[in-house]
């Protein structure tokens, strides 16, 4: 995405997405709590790649812990890469064990905004507007249909 007549597509890494949308004066309004216009290209782009994302996490049937975590990991845009996949099922599964529990179907507006801590369990039907920066801590228990509407200044739950 190295011009504005470039298209960005889904699989734009999320590098690239946070450097493009640094200089996008309206997000930095956006996260400033400020007044925005969220409808310019690639704004629109970046709800548009954590709707697919969240599609695919609420569409995936009986996911292992290992898939799960991956899929939440691209849906809130966090880079950090997965361990090595264990001998046994169990052991791989005890590789995420402090990894949040978020149970399905979610709705992220942005999703490169929310960091949840670990240890903790998101309930079904969890919608967050993520305009600005949502820190959910460790240890957090969210209970189904909640939702986290920061369309204004960040917060912490």
């Amino acid at each position: 995405m190295s011009t504005t007549s470039e298209k960005p597509t889904y699989r734009t890494s999320i590098t690239e997405l946070k450097k493009t949308l640094a200089g996008v004066e309206q997000y930095q309004k956006a996260l400033r709590g400020e007044l925005y216009h969220a409808f310019g290209p690639e704004m629109t782009w970046a709800r548009r790649r954590s709707a697919i994302a969240c599609k695919k996490y609420n569409a995936a049937e009986d996911p292992t812990r290992r898939e799960q975590v991956a899929m939440w990991r691209d849906a809130i845009g966090d880079t950090t890469p997965l361990p090595p996949l264990a001998v046994t099922q169990e052991e791989d599964d005890a590789l995420f064990k402090s990894d949040p529990l978020v149970e399905g179907p979610i709705r992220l507006d942005y999703g490169i905004h929310v960091t949840v801590g670990q240890d903790s369990f998101i309930g079904p039907d969890f919608t967050v507007l993520d305009t600005c920066r949502v820190t959910i801590g460790a240890r957090v228990l969210i209970g189904p249909r909640d939702c986290g509407s920061r369309a204004g200044k960040g917060d912490q739950y």
